[in-house]
């Protein structure tokens, strides 16, 4: 768990909860004994020390600096300065003069408490080799703040370390609270009441953490005899978001006598596991190392290693080879060979186990006499993982054993979007991707069926190299509906789809019509006609209306020149000037939509019709249909 302590300038006792005041030490600025839950338990008192013990030598508060030169520095250290430190003052400072609050000697004092102390907690053996931050803040003001012109009590706080931002400034005004917060957003931990929950935590003033990996291998202590395997896993772990790749190397101490082989050598995409096989034909003590290296990020770790001296006469037991890579399901063989050591003659029986049920094997021979001969191990293994195989030969009180690591290997495809909404005739796309599955890098080829003709697709490309990339699907349905394409994706044994759901409707658009279409006025008298805007398949945009005439001796108006939602209606006025026949065309327009276009904009005609005399007649045939002209006739 975390870990913490308190560093009190000036406290009476060495380590414990010192409740009373005498200065330069006052116990309202020691805020760890405002806490019973601190003061009932002598342990927790125990990590509240003093800061400045006798035998420092000239190091201002050498108890904290000593512990941030080891190597169990606390998660969280506080440090609180006396009265002659910070600024604050007492009659008891006279060897620095501070007397007297906020003089310009306490002032100069207080810097150069500050100028001693940073520069040792910065280059600290915890500040130059681990995560760590500084932060220097007052408890209180002169009730005035710099920042808005204000009477609130500003204090001056700052950041300081490794994960720091440099050079960085914040006009934001924090409060005390956002310390708290700070702290328990770094560690995750919960709010303690709303003052803390609701304030702001300092985050903008720290680097983004660097992403980095762990190594470690498991078991650390590995023992076989002399001329068996034995084998270990190397296990890297990502951190803070690393998706790199890791480089594997080994040594051993003694540098000889003992062969490391892991499989794989690297791992990628930031974690994963290798295994690795141990073999020897020198009973010693052995420390092999591991190293993982990815760009310049570095990490090790060891195991402890003892190969035993054989029993004799004897046999030994090995593969070839040690390490092989198949498709999920397909068989992949490896060469178990016996062989005897000091004269053994005897009948090897051989019998193979698993680390997991889903890798299944079989040996071509299950004994081998004459103490010399091989068998053929063949194994097939699902879902995609590194599996290890280990074969045990047994003659009488004799038993050892040897290890083949299997690779199955696999892919995943996947569609993004999974459903596409379009309208006929445009095409609709998605990304098609191919991820490996434990290290797969076969090429996979794709195909594209459809389940209507109506639905047409094609695929570009199809074939995704080394087991990893992406296709584009383009489908395009002639007819409004639903459909489904499906993408295989095949390599040898293996097979999987994916589908995409294709929802074709066709394009929303508008009619406009208008009633009646013929109209007969006296000329000078204004004729009228309702222009009509109806949506077809959901269309809501807006209509914008506008007039041509056949003459420039007809006259027309629209009441409404824009239709909004897809419908609704217009008056049309019209005069001629003269006894005559005349057209009126209302053109409807939304967007890419209008009647100059073949995309269903449409308008409607009205021609107007003169004649010589008689006053207006009724209406002519109040049916439109898109195109249809109508008559509108002037009388004099």
């Amino acid at each position: 768990g975390l870990t913490w302590r308190g560093y009190m300038e000036n406290q009476n006792i060495v380590a414990g909860c010192d409740l009373g005041t005498h200065k330069p030490y006052t116990h309202e600025h020691n805020g760890f004994v405002a806490f019973q839950d601190i003061t009932n338990n002598t342990s927790r008192c125990n990590k509240i020390v003093l800061a400045n013990p006798g035998g420092c030598g000239g190091v201002t508060d050498c108890a904290l600096v000593n512990d941030l030169n080891s190597s169990s520095a606390p998660n969280f250290m506080w440090l609180t300065p006396n009265l002659c430190n910070d600024m604050h003052s007492d009659s008891s400072c006279t060897s620095n003069g501070c007397t007297s609050d906020y003089s310009p000697t306490c002032l100069r004092d207080g810097d150069n408490y500050l100028k001693s102390l940073v520069p040792n907690i910065l280059n600290s053996q915890t500040f130059t080799t681990t995560r760590a931050a500084l932060f220097i803040v007052f408890d209180e003001g002169t009730g005035y703040c710099p920042l808005n012109s204000s009477h609130e009590d500003c204090v001056y706080a700052v950041w300081a370390g490794p994960i720091v931002k440099a050079s960085f400034s914040s006009s934001r005004l924090y409060n005390h609270y956002s310390l708290t917060k700070t702290i328990e957003v770094n560690w995750n931990l919960p709010s303690l009441t709303s003052n803390d929950a609701n304030a702001i935590p300092m985050t903008e003033f720290f680097k983004a953490p660097s992403p980095d990996f762990s190594l470690t291998a498991t078991p650390s202590t590995v023992t076989f005899k002399s001329g068996e395997t034995g084998s270990f896993n190397a296990t890297v772990s990502a951190q803070n978001s690393f998706a790199g790749t890791v480089n594997l190397s080994t040594s051993t101490s003694p540098s000889t006598g003992l062969t490391v082989s892991c499989t794989p050598g690297s791992i990628s995409g930031g974690s994963g596991s290798s295994i690795c096989i141990l073999t020897s034909s020198s009973p010693a003590n052995y420390t092999v190392t591991i190293t993982g290296t990815s760009s310049s990020l570095s990490h090790t770790t060891s195991i402890s290693v003892s190969v035993t001296q054989p029993s004799s006469p004897d046999f030994t037991i090995s593969t070839s080879p040690g390490s092989v890579t198949a498709n999920v399901g397909a068989t992949a063989t490896s060469s178990i060979t016996v062989a005897p050591l000091n004269g053994f003659t005897g009948t090897v029986a051989l019998v193979t186990t698993t680390n997991s049920t889903n890798l299944a094997c079989t040996l071509s021979s299950s004994s081998i006499p004459g103490g010399s001969g091989t068998s053929t191990l063949s194994c097939h293994g699902s879902p995609a993982d590194n599996y290890l195989a280990t074969i045990t030969g047994t003659s009488g009180t004799l038993s050892h054993s040897a290890s083949v690591t299997y690779h199955t290997g696999d892919f995943a495809i996947s569609a993004n979007p999974t459903g596409a909404s379009v309208n006929v005739n445009v095409a609709g796309s998605s990304t098609i991707t191919i991820a490996p599955l434990n290290a797969f890098s076969a090429t996979v080829t794709l195909a594209v069926s459809t389940n209507s003709t109506n639905l047409s697709c094609i695929l570009t490309p199809t074939s995704i190299a080394s087991g990893s990339g992406s296709s584009s699907l383009s489908c395009i349905g002639q007819s409004a509906g639903n459909y489904m394409a499906i993408v295989t994706g095949s390599n040898s044994t293996l097979s999987h789809s994916t589908s995409v759901v294709y929802h074709v409707t066709n394009a929303p658009t508008f009619s406009v019509a208008a009633d009646p279409t013929s109209v007969t006025a006296n000329s000078g008298v204004a004729g009228t006609s309702t222009i009509i805007v109806s949506p077809q398949n959901g269309f809501t945009g807006t209509v914008t209306l506008s007039i041509t005439t056949n003459s420039t001796g007809l006259s027309c108006s629209l009441s409404a020149t824009t239709i909004s939602g897809g419908s609704g209606s217009s008056t049309l006025s019209c005069t001629g000037s003269a006894a005559a026949n005349y057209l009126a065309i209302v053109i409807g327009t939304s967007g890419a939509l209008s009647s100059q276009t073949s995309h269903g904009s449409n308008d409607q005609s009205q021609s107007f019709n003169n004649h010589t005399h008689f006053k207006r007649s009724g209406k002519l045939d109040p049916e439109c249909h898109v195109g249809q002209r109508g008559n509108w006739h002037i009388q004099s």
